[in-house]
């Protein structure tokens, strides 16, 4: 029989609404303060030569927001606030003002903006996507952690792959070997 405690075994604990709440509220938050940042690196240059991290800081952030949102919670719904706010965010900011102010370059930028544009609106629905997945989501198991997943009671955390040398030490001798002793 095996000791290890299942699923079904493991204690449910829940957050109190008012702290589940304001979780909600600070991860909306952070959503649109990082719109805000990405749009604003868009036009980044040092010297003469255009610098194009906010696609890749908007591909990150929309990834990390919603997956800590939903990890940290273990609600599908938790993932919204960071998407939403990042999404709308980029799009407030990409449409003109009256006066034909844009945050959004065209030009020599047009293309940084647009990736931004593209990239601030697929990765954050994707990410609704896969927080809607049922069950509770766990960070990937890593050489760190020892033993079996928590989502796969059953299967262990880094199986022996055919080509691949063993990690398990052969078992100890016991006995009158030699010893080093003559």
């Amino acid at each position: 029989m095996s000791t290890e405690s299942g699923p079904a075994d493991r204690e449910v604990r829940r957050l109190p609404r008012s702290l589940l709440a304001l979780g909600f509220v600070l991860f909306g938050v952070a959503g649109v303060l990082v719109g805000l940042l990405e749009v604003t690196l868009i036009p980044l240059r040092h010297g003469t030569a255009l610098v194009p991290v906010a696609p890749v800081l908007t591909v990150l952030t929309g990834v990390l927001l919603p997956a800590i949102a939903r990890s940290l919670t273990d609600t599908a719904v938790a993932a919204a606030p960071p998407a939403i706010g990042q999404l709308l965010t980029i799009w407030i900011l990409a449409t003109g003002r009256p006066e034909g102010d844009v945050l959004m370059p065209a030009g020599g930028t047009s293309w940084v903006s647009y990736a931004v544009l593209v990239l601030g609106t697929l990765v954050p629905l994707s990410m609704l996507g896969f927080a809607s997945r049922p069950g509770p989501w766990h960070w990937p198991s890593g050489p760190w952690q020892r033993g079996r997943r928590p989502d796969r009671p059953g299967r262990p955390d880094r199986p022996d792959r055919p080509g691949r040398l063993s990690r398990t030490r052969p078992p100890a001798r016991h006995g009158s070997g030699s010893g080093g002793a003559r």
